[in-house]
């Protein structure tokens, strides 16, 4: 029979902040979506369960054109661990000026007996006198990594590069269509079995 379980989980990314639509000079760039919390158990004997129910956090991905972005859901294994996902970044309006989009907050990890840790957080979206920075970088995983980003001016962005990742890069330069922002990837649980 199973002697010992190892668990290792993380939630769902943040969906990256949406985009307006942008006029002669202007430009628009979302927060980045957020990455999740890792948690980790090593389960002995009494401990291991005859059967539980695991639940996987899918990655934030029905914000609209325009709009914030959605957090990532939460991956749970039955009671013993629960990772909450990364929070959606904020959207930006078309603007010829100066204007910050923050990023998402991170997931965090909680009933680990081994790591319970939180995820990066999103890298704001960022305009300076009409121009994006391209700095909305998603937010990555612990040990993981993941993080999303593209370079081009205009731009749906990257979605989470892997599980729990936030998507980042959703960005306008001018006269350009209202965009949704990138989505984040969907969480995971790992399990290995010592018998």
């Amino acid at each position: 029979g199973c002697r010992a379980l190892r668990v290792r989980g993380v939630g769902g990314g943040g969906q990256c902040g949406g985009v307006a639509a942008t006029g002669v000079g202007q430009a628009a760039e979302g927060g980045a979506g957020g990455g999740s919390g890792y948690a980790e158990s090593f389960l002995v004997d009494a401990s291991v369960p005859s059967s539980i129910a695991v639940v996987i956090g899918a990655g934030g991905s029905a914000g609209a054109a325009g709009a914030n972005g959605q957090d990532g859901g939460t991956t749970t294994f039955g009671a013993i661990l629960s990772i909450t996902g990364g929070g959606g970044g904020n959207a930006m309006a078309g603007t010829t000026g100066n204007l910050v989009a923050g990023g998402g907050g991170s997931g965090l990890g909680s009933g680990g007996n081994i790591f319970n840790i939180f995820g990066s957080g999103g890298k704001s979206g960022v305009c300076e006198g009409g121009f994006p920075v391209r700095a909305n970088v998603g937010g990555g995983v612990p040990f993981l990594g993941g993080a999303a980003v593209s370079a081009s001016a205009t731009t749906p962005g990257q979605a989470g590069l892997i599980f729990g990742a936030g998507g980042g890069g959703t960005r306008n330069g001018a006269s350009q269509a209202a965009q949704a922002g990138a989505a984040g990837a969907a969480g995971i649980v790992l399990v290995d079995v010592f018998v």
